[in-house]
């Protein structure tokens, strides 16, 4: 490390400067990634231009780069969807930077690959090629729609890829097409896309492509520099294998064809050149010496070179920077090694001195304490560099532990950097030791060749050397020696272990990620054809091909190896090979061009004019008539395509005229009726050359048919009349289709019309379907919906199947995909085979991305064994063993893909408690997934639910309480649900405990929502209304004298109320102390009172109450509930006592109505001296309850209810609360308050269906009011019933005095 430099211990957010802004990213306190700016001359300028985070919530979407243009008013993010098969594509979002710094979202480009500015309004992106290739340039101006593009290149050759970018000087644009030995660069000035707006800007070419020769390109001053391994003498490109190394040269920008090119700078013929960084007066050259990095630094206006003293000696990877700065004397480079992560440092280029270092994540490891050095193996006269990295104690010569590790592929360099997975091993005394073996770059381009191709062998030879001199050095021995290589070294590793595994104890080859990565099986295949290994190879396309849908161009390239074999036409194997790949092709899409590449090979092989060509044909394509039979199957696969259809149809036409034409009498009139058949069925199918084929028909009725001509004729024209009408509908969508260029929305349209109508053939449906998906074959929906479609119009279900494996070749991540394979398996194959299909996507890591997607893929399979179990396939057990299996798959995946309807997780408790003995494993599930999902109402309402349905209204009330002390992400829904439930099942005191429990949360997220903002807020609105002051007029003294002793317990009771700071804690470990729980609640300061909860030996078990001092105390108390102490998960609640001893809402009982009179009666009367809460009876219907909204209503509505007639009858109304009795009635009696004589969940018939009757209303004249009888109320531990308090009361009313 640097000694002179200083290293910060939190290392702040590198700063880029660009004009007057710094630009930097940073992480927030949740892990997002801010991308900043603040000004240069005001460190507290800081704005926040983009937060990862927030496009990830808005967009499902996180960012890959970010531009800002000259002028610092737009912001480009390059965002990927990771939901998608292929991340390559991406989109690219605009924003503009307002003057506040806030950057408001102005457009989004779809598809883009790569971007750059160019004008300050103009941008110039990348577009992919259905390769998963960069094949063309658009120029967009921000806020013009994207279809108005210009497309300012395009790329006609399939194996290069296209870039887009920028020089240094922001003077010119850069076009690059290369290959992977060749390149071809255009360029064109940025002043150009002023007056070129409305068109192409003029390019030039700096050379033309030849293969051999790569060049780059940038600018500054009146020259372009470009870096390029073209010869002097272009001659030497003829010797074959001959590589040339990189060289700087320079020419005039105003002609800087090739043929102006002069050498700028030249570097030693051990050094090989990695990067160039153009500066205004220094370039800076990033080479490797001898396999060691080195940085020169050339000064343009002394003309001199200078180099940067590097870290670590020289033993470390270096590249450069960020470094947008053009006209600057300061340079970034990054450097890593394998004992020190990623730093970057900043060098005066001027001085050749570091002046400023970010220093990476601190390691808690001396670094200084290990060396890294470089040792040489000797193999057929070429020396073969080792890095060895190991602590500095350690003696080699013992015989140490080593893992041994390669690449040596594509011109890659095995670099000494740093790799997380290696400081565990050199921690416990290993060694690391990478061998640089041919077929990388470390040493040249020829380093590269020489171990490429037919070449690679020398890339395994040199591998083994390396492993024999270890050896031989006596520094490790076979027992501990381990080798790696990752995906193209896995291959260098195998081909190493089949020659000597002798020499290795152990082996990593990590060949493949997944079966579904496409990428891994290319490199596989690549490989295997680079070597010459034909069976490796074939064995490698077959599991490909069992996995992933194969790309018509991989096809034709296999069949190309096939075909270069030797004598492969006279080989079966190969032949055979050879038509499987073809059906393969035919198998996985539709494709005319390919039935016709087919049917060319099969013709070729059958009309050979070599005799032994002839019989392996034969013997491949059996003895039957080849020919006829494939063009058969083309005409059936293809003859519903509008378009394309006609071209095979004619051959197969023609080539049973040439069978007439040679046939005998018999066999030429049975072809006859085959062709008429053909034509009739021709004639019905709309096409585009249906008037051509109408023609031929003609020609054919005339020439083998002549005595019926007319009559054929006449049948044929009312055929072909109601195809007319049949393609002039076809027509018009045919053209939307161009016109969208084959997007799905205009094959929607096209499918939904065509299905309305009765006329269309349902093949002629399946067709749009296999065009729309030649276009769109990882569009989910789609599949799906053909899936669905075959299901449903063809009897035969093997089509849905067949189509739904296609489908997950394609989209293998989708669940839903995988849903409707293993349903269809299930219904073709069985049990197994559908248990087989779910295994292969959840044991694959197909769909276990996603939450969402695994439980889509998982539902389906629990219905399968739902299905077995009715069918006594499967047993009960297996049932629950396997919703608990996917329970823990589904529950180890990442959260933030999980569903918002947890449709997965009803699936499964729903399968689980329907069989015996599940119910309680349902409920251990609804725990779980409660606990998991923590603020997820919907969870939580589901929970409740399921104990609605299994559980008791205990239980049920218990989901209540436990939900509502968490910090959900909507609350309210379900405080509104409890609510109800209360309202429903509950009799007073359980709504009323539920209104306080509701309200005291309420005032908590309240004043969490103040300490966040610090803004004073209004006080919730509490759910039970507080009673107004009463002034109580009349004769009846004893109900006003309890009314205010009501007021009064409410003024008294009114603080008490805000917020209970009493809590619940349970889960402690039980050798806790009353000094460690005081602690963990926040020390003295937080907590007035702690008393541990022990049982009657006196034994505590992780129970404790404590009193806090405030509500901020109570809130950060709830924030540690789920806290794990000691493996023991902490609960934490707002502390619940006796509910029974708090105050009643006024409630007025009334009885002697009529059978018939209805609640809404009763409402009428009690609404003249109030407002009426509701109203409500008990069971037996003898006796109603009416809740008022303040005591001074209860007092009127009584006095009213009391006397007045209704339906004939008079009512009795006696006022019920307790609070009337708070002076008379023992303490005990709010222990046993009145309950529901009966609780059910299901809810009772609304009494406004009862008969509604006219109201007489008759008042009575009030007299005095009665005494209460404290004696009438029996301070009892019994449980009480509405009926006994309302005979209390009666009692009480007739034994008062007159």
């Amino acid at each position: 490390m640097l000694r002179a430099t200083e290293v910060e211990k939190v290392p702040p957010p590198i700063e880029t400067q660009s004009g007057n802004f710094v630009y930097y990213s940073k992480t927030s306190t949740n892990g997002s990634k801010l991308y900043c700016r603040r000004l240069v001359a005001n460190a507290n300028s800081e704005q926040i231009l983009v937060d990862s985070s927030m496009l990830a919530a808005e967009h499902g979407c996180e960012i890959k780069n970010v531009l800002v243009s000259d002028n610092h008013r737009y912001i480009g993010c390059m965002v990927t969807d990771n939901d998608g098969p292929h991340t390559e594509t991406c989109n690219l979002m605009v924003y503009l930077i307002e003057d506040t710094g806030k950057a408001k979202h102005l457009e989004t480009l779809t598809d883009v690959f790569n971007f750059v500015f160019g004008t300050d309004e103009m941008l110039f992106y990348t577009v992919l090629n259905d390769k998963l290739r960069a094949h063309k340039i658009c120029c967009h101006q921000i806020g013009k729609p994207q279809h108005t593009d210009t497309d300012i290149f395009t790329e006609q050759d399939d194996e290069c890829f296209v870039d887009v970018t920028r020089t240094k000087d922001a003077k010119f644009i850069i076009i690059n097409s290369s290959t992977l030995d060749s390149s071809e660069v255009r360029v064109f000035p940025v002043s150009d896309i002023v007056l070129e707006k409305a068109g192409k800007p003029n390019t030039k070419l700096l050379r033309s492509r030849q293969r051999g020769v790569e060049y780059f390109a940038d600018h500054y001053g009146e020259e372009f520099v470009i870096l390029t391994n073209s010869p002097l003498d272009d001659s030497l490109l003829s010797l074959k294998g001959h590589t040339l190394p990189f060289r700087l040269m320079k020419a005039p920008s105003a002609c800087p064809e090739s043929g102006n090119w002069r050498e700028l700078l030249s570097v030693a013929d051990d050094e090989k050149i990695e990067d160039v960084e153009i500066f205004r007066d220094y370039i800076m050259i990033t080479v490797k010496r001898q396999g060691r990095p080195a940085v020169i630094v050339h000064d343009r206006v002394a003309n001199t070179n200078g180099e940067l003293q590097l870290p670590n000696r020289g033993n470390c990877v270096v590249r450069p920077g960020a470094n947008p700065q053009f006209d600057t004397t300061i340079a970034r480079l990054s450097f890593s090694s394998p004992v020190h992560m990623d730093s970057v440092i900043e060098y005066n280029l001027k001085t050749l001195k570091a002046c400023k270092q970010w220093a990476s994540v601190p390691l808690h490891m001396d670094t200084d304490e290990y060396v890294i050095h470089r040792e040489c193996v000797e193999n057929n006269n070429v020396s073969i560099p080792m890095t060895l990295i190991h602590h500095k104690s350690v003696d080699l010569a013992h015989g140490l532990p080593t893992l041994l590790r390669v690449y040596g592929a594509y011109g890659v360099s095995l670099e000494p950097e740093f790799r997380l997975e290696d400081i565990p091993l050199l921690l416990r005394g290993w060694v690391i030791v990478l061998a640089h073996v041919r077929g990388g770059s470390e040493l040249g381009r020829e380093w590269y060749s020489a171990g490429k191709g037919q070449n690679k062998s020398n890339s395994v030879s040199d591998l083994l050397h390396c492993a024999q001199s270890l050896l031989e050095r006596g520094w490790t021995t076979p027992e501990k020696l381990a080798v790696a290589g990752i995906s193209a070294g896995g291959l260098v590793v195998g081909a190493a272990l089949n020659r000597s595994p002798e020499y290795f104890r152990a082996a990593a080859l990590h060949l493949e990620k997944t079966p579904y990565d496409y990428s891994i099986y290319i490199q596989w295949i690549k490989l295997l054809r680079e070597v010459g290994d034909i069976e490796s190879m074939r064995a490698a396309r077959q599991q490909m091909c069992s996995n992933l849908s194969v790309p018509e161009d991989l096809v034709l390239e296999w069949v190309a190896d096939e075909e270069a074999q030797p004598d492969y036409l006279l080989s079966e194997t190969v032949l055979t090979n050879i038509v499987d790949l073809y059906e393969l092709a035919l198998r996985d899409r539709l494709s005319v061009i390919m039935w016709q590449r087919y049917i060319d090979f099969i013709a070729g092989l059958v009309r050979s004019r070599i005799a032994n060509v002839r019989d392996t044909a034969t013997v491949v394509l059996g003895s039957g008539d080849a020919i006829l039979l494939v063009l058969r199957r083309a005409i059936d696969a293809t003859c519903t395509h509008y378009l394309q259809s006609q071209a095979l149809w004619s051959q197969y036409c023609d080539y049973i005229e040439q069978k007439i034409s040679k046939a005998d009498d018999k066999d030429k009139s049975e072809l006859i009726e085959l062709l008429q058949a053909v034509f009739l069925e021709r004639l019905a199918q709309p096409h585009t050359g249906l008037e051509d084929t109408f023609a031929m028909y003609s020609e054919f009725t005339t020439k083998y048919n002549e005595a019926h001509y007319e009559q054929q004729m006449v049948e044929a024209n009312k055929m072909v009349s109601n195809t007319r009408a049949q393609c002039k509908l076809r027509n018009s969508f045919e053209d939307s289709l161009i016109a969208s260029g084959g997007s799905w929305h205009a094959y929607a349209q096209y499918i939904d019309r065509l299905a309305k109508d009765k006329r269309t053939n349902p093949n002629e449906i399946s067709m749009l379907y296999e065009r729309a998906l030649v276009y769109n074959c990882y569009v989910v929906e789609i599949w799906s919906e053909y899936i669905s479609f075959l299901d449903g119009a063809f009897d035969d279900k093997n089509l849905a199947l067949k189509t739904a494996h296609r489908a997950i070749r394609n989209c293998p991540w989708s669940g839903k995909l995988w849903a409707q394979t293993i349903h269809f398996t299930f219904v073709q194959a069985g049990k197994d085979q559908a248990e087989e299909a779910f295994m292969r996507a959840s044991s694959t890591h197909a769909v276990t991305y996603s939450m969402v997607e695994f439980g889509q893929a998982a539902v389906a399979w629990i219905a399968v064994l739902r299905l077995s179990v009715a069918a006594n396939l499967s047993s009960e057990s297996d049932l629950l063993a396997e919703c608990e299996k996917c329970m823990d798959i589904a529950y180890s995946l990442d959260m933030n893909t999980a569903d918002p309807l947890l449709f997965f997780e009803r699936c499964c408790t729903n399968a689980v408690s329907e069989v015996s003995e599940g119910v309680e494993v349902a409920r251990k599930m609804w725990i779980r997934i409660c606990k998991a999902r923590k603020v997820c109402t919907e969870a939580w309402l589901l929970s409740v639910g399921f104990e609605k349905v299994h559980g008791t209204v205990s239980s049920t009330r218990s989901v209540y309480r436990h939900a509502a002390q968490r910090k959900l992400d909507s609350p309210e829904r379900l405080f509104d649900s409890w609510l109800a439930f209360e309202n429903s099942v509950g009799d007073v005191p359980e709504i009323y405990a539920a209104e306080r429990v509701i309200n005291a949360q309420r005032h908590l997220i309240q004043r969490k929502m103040e300490q966040e903002t610090n803004v004073p807020a209004k006080r919730p609105r509490s759910a039970t209304p507080e009673p107004a002051n009463m002034q109580v007029s009349g004769g009846n003294d004893l109900m006003a004298e309890s009314a205010n002793a009501n007021v009064a317990s409410h003024e008294t009771s009114k603080a008490a109320e805000d917020i209970n700071t009493t809590i619940y804690i349970k889960g402690l470990p039980s050798t806790y102390t009353t000094t460690q729980i005081e602690e963990f609640l926040g020390g003295s300061a937080s907590v007035d009172n702690v008393a541990p909860i022990t049982d009657k030996q006196g034994e505590f078990h992780g129970q404790a109450k404590a009193v806090l001092k405030s509500a901020a105390a109570v809130i950060a108390a709830l924030d540690k509930n789920g806290t794990s102490i000691d493996g023991r998960f902490v609960s934490i609640h707002i502390y619940k006592s006796d509910h029974r001893s708090h105050r009643k809402p006024p409630v007025v009982e009334v009885c002697g109505f009529a059978t018939g009179t209805s609640n809404k009666q009763i409402e009428e009367v009690a609404k003249s001296a109030g407002t009426v809460i509701r109203v409500r009876r008990n069971q037996p219907g003898d006796t109603a309850f009416v809740t008022m909204k303040t005591y001074q209503d209860a007092v009127k509505a009584k006095d009213a209810l009391d006397g007045c007639e209704v339906d004939g009858e008079q009512l009795r109304a006696t006022l019920t609360s307790s609070d009337a009795n708070l002076k008379s009635a023992p303490k005990r009696q709010d222990k046993a308050p009145p309950q529901g004589k009966a609780v059910v969940l299901a809810p009772r018939k609304a009494a406004t269906k009862r008969p509604v009757k006219k109201v007489n209303v008759q008042t009575r004249a009030s007299g005095p009011a009665p005494a209460a009888d404290s004696s009438s109320v029996a301070a009892s531990d019994k449980k009480m019933t509405n009926s006994d308090f309302r005979q209390i009361f009666l009692n009480s009313k007739s034994d008062s005095p007159t």
